[in-house]
């Protein structure tokens, strides 16, 4: 009976090892998230900037493929309004006909949503300017634009990794005042004498 008893209370106290084993492990997970939660905080005031900062790219070359897809649509149908219906042409409409359709087919050739080869063939059927203008708004976001975003995000995170260890200093500090503090108001009323010495008769 002594030895069931014995392997009985072996076996829950090895569970309530396990089970604070658990809480370690779960309070590592917790602050892990929590580092990269102040992280993506403290990240998000670049990146609005950095949304800014592409947007307004990618307005100016929408704007010039809108405006000269426009005239070029005008041209035809003053002069060959039966091309106006060849495919060619109704792609080119259909991806760079207005403004929120340019802005569109750049996102999407930037984003890889598709190929920036399929968004650049419908402006050959312009000038080959558009072209030329095409390949350098794909340099400058992918290998300019796009590369300082991602160096800027990194110094960001770094900087709020340090700053979270920082805190994180500051609250161990704080905690451990906060026990000191509760450990000497104890003592004090341990100390009934008030001698500040705590004999085994107070005890």
């Amino acid at each position: 009976a002594h030895s069931g008893v014995g392997r009985v209370l072996r076996t829950v106290r090895f569970c309530r090892i396990l089970r604070t084993l658990r809480l370690f492990r779960v309070t590592a997970y917790a602050r892990e998230f929590r580092k990269m939660a102040y992280a993506l905080q403290h990240t998000a005031h670049t990146l609005f900037w950095a949304v800014l900062l592409l947007v307004f790219v990618m307005y100016c070359f929408a704007t010039t493929f809108t405006q000269a897809t426009s005239d070029f649509l005008a041209e035809l149908w003053e002069n060959k309004p039966q091309e106006l219906e060849t495919a060619e042409v109704l792609r080119l409409q259909q991806s760079y006909g207005t403004l929120p359709r340019s802005f569109y087919s750049l996102y999407m050739s930037l984003s890889t949503g598709i190929a920036w080869g399929e968004a650049l063939h419908p402006l050959s059927q312009l000038h080959w300017v558009f072209v030329v203008l095409f390949l350098f708004f794909i340099t400058l976001t992918l290998f300019g634009v796009l590369n300082v975003v991602t160096s800027v995000f990194v110094e960001s995170a770094i900087q709020s990794t340090e700053k979270y260890k920082d805190i994180k200093i500051q609250e161990a500090i704080t905690y451990k005042k906060m026990h000191v503090s509760h450990l000497r108001d104890v003592f004090s009323e341990l100390d009934t004498d008030g001698s500040g010495e705590i004999c085994s008769e107070e005890m």
